[in-house]
């Protein structure tokens, strides 16, 4: 009742009573809202393509399921076949969306409450830091760059679920993901080789080094020998690894603000260093209680997105990794007592911890606008707000 009259007061009235057994439902409803509510600042942003495709959709009456979806030059197929099914009975993009808050909605409020109910109330300063790391990681504004970023909720739900819980089913879950975004075919990969091999420990701090390594490789050269595949996966990774399109996504990178690359850097390394250092020093311990299974996989994670972090799209792998990473953190945090070397290290995470966050919140602002806090599901399909925060905030400071 509360979300039908301000979703913004249930949100926040459902946090605070973080452990009742409704709270994940209502932060589901709450990114569903959000979604509708989603404000396409700007024609460059992935969302606006979305927007664009849905309403191409629309206009074609004639549409055919399979020609559609499974178009010659299509491999992500799940976000056309959202399309595809909404543009069937409605032509506001808003509503479509909402599906899209919904569908992502629900994978991120079960990845956070998952290791909050864990922690059976027990969360201390240092691991509180690290689960809201965590939740500003892949936050819930994300759904602009859709494809990816549900992707990344959708593979930890499922890893966790076969990893932590031995529920062997959901490997499809992780499997599917590649239907979501194509570059998630290399974390599969990743997993199936630490399904295999991950139980060897020394591997770890050779992945470590071995990526700090091949940041310095020439990864055109490589990417020359790459043999071509058949199918609109070739084509797609072709485009993706196309000399001028590397070219401009160094241009890019080179041009981003100063606190943006440095954040990044921080945070690969110093969670590297820690992850690092717990699977030398604490691996029994943490073996035990079962945390390797996302301090592990999160080194691999993060080292491949290293190794393709010149290759556009292909860096945001590294994400994958952080949020394995800030799970097995906090999962540390609350079942151990931290030893000599760790007091002294997380204090300075945590600082860095926060920083990222910081600055995810302000991108965020890119997209929020104020129809998601001021409105509600009976007034929001008769008002639309087009200007996100940051154009507010570039207003008052002109």
């Amino acid at each position: 009742m509360l979300f039908i009259i301000s979703p913004t007061v249930s949100l926040l009235f459902s946090l605070m009573n973080y452990k009742s057994s409704y709270v994940k439902n209502v932060v589901w409803l709450f990114i569903g809202f959000f979604g509708f509510t989603f404000v396409v600042s700007s024609e460059g942003l992935d969302s606006a393509v979305y927007r664009n495709q849905f309403l191409f959709a629309y206009s074609m009456k004639e549409l055919e399921f399979m020609p559609y979806v499974f178009a010659e030059w299509h491999t992500d197929y799940f976000i056309y076949i959202l399309n595809y099914i909404v543009s069937r009975f409605t032509g506001d993009y808003r509503i479509f969306f909402m599906f899209l808050g919904l569908f992502y909605g629900f994978f991120y409020s079960r990845n956070i409450f998952y290791f909050i109910e864990k922690s059976r109330g027990g969360i201390n300063y240092y691991a509180l830091i690290a689960l809201v790391l965590f939740v500003f990681l892949v936050p819930f504004w994300n759904i602009n760059g859709i494809r990816f970023y549900l992707a990344t909720h959708v593979f930890f739900y499922g890893v966790i679920q076969v990893l932590l819980e031995n529920k062997k089913k959901y490997i499809l879950l992780v499997f599917s993901t590649i239907f979501i975004h194509f570059s998630f075919n290399i974390l599969v990969g990743i997993f199936l080789i630490y399904l295999i091999f991950g139980k060897y420990r020394m591997m770890y701090p050779l992945v470590v080094f071995a990526s700090l390594f091949f940041i310095d490789i020439d990864i055109q050269s490589l990417l020359d020998k790459i043999p071509s595949l058949s199918g609109p996966l070739d084509s797609k990774i072709k485009g993706y690894t196309h000399k001028e399109f590397i070219g401009l996504f160094q241009n890019y990178k080179e041009a981003a603000s100063w606190f943006m690359v440095l954040r990044n850097d921080l945070l690969n390394y110093s969670i590297l260093i820690f992850l690092t250092y717990l699977s030398l020093v604490k691996y029994k311990a943490i073996k035990e209680s079962g945390i390797q299974h996302l301090i592990f996989p999160g080194i691999l994670f993060i080292c491949a997105g290293l190794v393709f972090d010149i290759i556009p799209s292909m860096s945001r792998l590294v994400i994958v990794g952080h949020l394995f990473a800030a799970a097995g953190i906090f999962y540390y945090l609350i079942k151990m007592k931290p030893d000599y070397w760790t007091r002294r290290m997380i204090p300075l995470m945590s600082v860095i911890f926060l920083l990222y966050v910081i600055v995810e919140i302000r991108l965020g602002f890119e997209v929020l606008g104020p129809g998601t806090f001021v409105l509600n599901p009976l007034l929001a399909p008769f008002f639309e707000y087009k200007t996100c925060f940051a154009d507010y905030y570039r207003d008052l400071f002109k």
